[in-house]
C-alpha cells in the first residue's frame, strides 16, 4: 500500500504523486496520460490509457507443440483476453498444425488471422468488449443449450438419428459462447474500467461467468443424451412416458432458471430449486424399471443420469439468480 498526501496547485486542482514502481512497470514515462474512473464506491482507478502500450503482443514459439495441443493453447490465450498472438517457428509451419489454428480461430468468437508467412502466423481479437455483453451471449447460450436438450429428448421419443447428430453439433456454438464469456470476464478483470462500457459490475460478470459454465454443462449433457439415442431399442409400457415426461419437467426447469437469471428473480428462481425433489423421485422410478430392457439398460440409464444432471445444474442457474437478486441492479 502506497500512502500519498494530497497536494492543491493553483486554485481548483489537488494532485497526487504516483509510485515509480507503478509507473516503471507499466512502461510509462513523463508526459504518457492515465485514466481516471470514479467507482460505484466512490474509489478512483488509474490506470494506463488502452492502446498506450505497443509490445503487448504474446508471442509464442510453435515447434514443440503438437497441433493436438495447439488448439487447447489458443483457446486458453483467448480466454486470458490476449488479443494480439502471434505464432513463431525458425522452421516452417507445417500444414496440419496451420489448419489446426485456421480451425481454432473459427471457433472464437472475435479472432482472426491477420498476416501469414512461412514461418509465423499473427492473430488478432477484433471483437470490440461492449458489442456482445455478457448478459447477451449468456441469452443466447440459454436459447441453444434448451433447444439442444428438447431435441435430444425428441430424437429419444422419436429414435431420430439425423437430430440426435444435429445436437452434437450444435455443442461448437454453446462452446464458443462460453468462451467468450470467460473472456469478457478476464478482460474486465485486467482493465476494470471496461465496466462502463461493458455495462457490467465485476461482481455480476462473476455470476454470469458462473451461470455460463453451467450452461455449457448442459450443452454437454444433451449431447450425452443424443449420443445414447442410437443404442436404444424400442420402450413399452410405462418407461417411455415416464421419461418423455421427466424430460419435460426439466426443460422447464432449465427455461426457468435461466429466465430468472436474466430477470433476476427470486420466486421463480425458488420454483426451481424447489422442483428438484420431484426429478430425483422420478428418477428413482425410472432407475428401478431399466433392467427389464437389458441390451438398452446401460445407455438408458446413462440418457436418465444426464437429464438429472441438467436438472441440478439448473437449480445451480437458480442460485446464481438468487446471488444477482440480492446484489440489486446497476445504480
Amino acid at each position: 500500500m502506497h500512502l500519498r498526501r494530497i497536494q492543491q496547485t493553483g486554485g481548483a486542482s489537488y494532485i497526487v504523486t504516483l509510485p515509480k514502481e507503478w509507473v516503471v512497470d507499466n512502461r510509462l514515462k513523463t508526459g504518457d496520460a492515465v485514466v481516471l474512473n470514479v467507482q460505484e464506491d466512490g474509489t478512483i482507478l488509474i490506470e494506463r490509457q488502452r492502446g498506450q502500450k505497443s509490445d503487448d503482443r504474446e508471442v509464442v514459439r510453435v515447434e514443440d507443440i503438437q497441433p493436438e495441443r495447439m488448439f487447447r493453447k489458443l483457446v486458453s490465450l483467448y480466454m486470458m483476453a490476449r488479443g494480439n498472438v502471434e505464432l513463431v517457428t525458425d522452421e516452417r509451419i507445417g500444414p496440419r498444425l496451420r489448419q489446426t489454428v485456421r480451425s481454432a480461430v473459427r471457433r472464437l468468437i472475435g479472432f482472426e488471422i491477420v498476416e501469414e508467412t512461412s514461418n509465423s502466423i499473427i492473430i488478432q481479437d477484433i471483437l470490440n468488449p461492449s458489442e456482445l455483453s455478457m448478459p447477451k451471449s449468456f441469452r443466447r447460450m440459454a436459447l441453444l443449450s434448451l433447444a439442444m436438450f428438447n431435441d435430444s429428448m425428441t430424437a429419444l421419443r422419436e429414435r431420430d438419428g439425423s437430430l440426435a447428430e444435429d445436437v452434437v453439433i450444435r455443442d461448437d456454438e454453446v462452446d464458443r459462447l462460453h468462451w467468450l464469456n470467460c473472456k469478457q470476464f478476464n478482460l474486465l478483470m485486467i482493465e476494470p474500467s471496461l465496466s462502463a462500457s461493458m455495462n457490467i459490475r465485476p461482481l455480476e460478470a462473476v455470476h454470469f461467468r458462473t451461470a455460463s459454465k453451467y450452461l455449457e454443462r448442459v450443452a454437454d449433457h444433451g449431447c450425452r443424451i443424443a449420443e445414447n439415442v442410437k443404442g436404444i431399442g424400442e420402450l413399452g409400457g410405462s418407461s417411455a412416458s415416464n421419461i418423455d415426461a421427466l424430460g419435460t419437467d426439466v426443460a422447464a426447469m432449465l427455461s426457468d432458471s435461466t429466465s430468472a437469471v436474466l430477470r433476476r428473480d427470486f420466486e421463480l428462481a425458488n420454483k426451481v430449486i424447489e422442483a428438484m425433489a420431484g426429478v430425483t423421485q422420478a428418477r428413482t422410478k425410472i432407475l428401478k424399471q431399466i433392467p427389464r430392457y437389458r441390451e438398452s439398460a446401460v445407455g438408458l440409464a446413462y440418457i436418465v443420469e444426464s437429464i438429472e444432471r441438467v436438472a441440478s445444474y439448473s437449480t445451480d442457474i437458480a442460485e446464481v439468480a438468487i446471488d444477482l437478486n440480492s446484489l440489486g441492479e446497476r445504480k
